[in-house]
């Protein structure tokens, strides 16, 4: 009788942050996204918010939401700030046309001041 013993390599521990939240670990499967990451945190270095978008017509799975999972770790780790998510995709081009860049900009405000309001409970 043979004795198996598991190779597969356990699973990250999420590391702390210095405010006492729980920063998840990296991926395993985030490979190529380095000069994007970077490039978002070079904005937030003189920036209040930076807007991550797809090109036209690529909506889904061309890897935002891991991007922004790596900046989100690195600026909390690093930097010592914390990121808010906004998810947009509520707001179509027939809602943006509707109430017009006024209205618009104040709804994405509006979802910018309830996530911020979300994080701090």
């Amino acid at each position: 009788r043979s004795s198996c013993a598991s190779t597969a390599p356990a699973a990250p521990a999420a590391l702390p942050t210095p405010f006492g939240r729980v920063v998840p670990p990296v991926p395993e499967d985030f490979l190529g996204r380095a000069l994007d990451t970077w490039s978002v945190l070079q904005h937030l270095g003189s920036r209040r918010a930076v807007v991550v978008c797809g090109a036209p017509g690529e909506e889904h799975g061309v890897g935002k939401s891991a991007v922004l999972d790596a900046v989100h770790r690195a600026f909390a780790l690093q930097m010592g700030g914390m990121c808010v998510a906004v998810q947009l995709q509520s707001l179509s081009h027939a809602d943006a046309a509707a109430v017009g860049a006024g209205g618009w900009i104040e709804k994405v405000t509006s979802a910018v001041q309830q996530a911020a309001f979300e994080c701090r409970e």
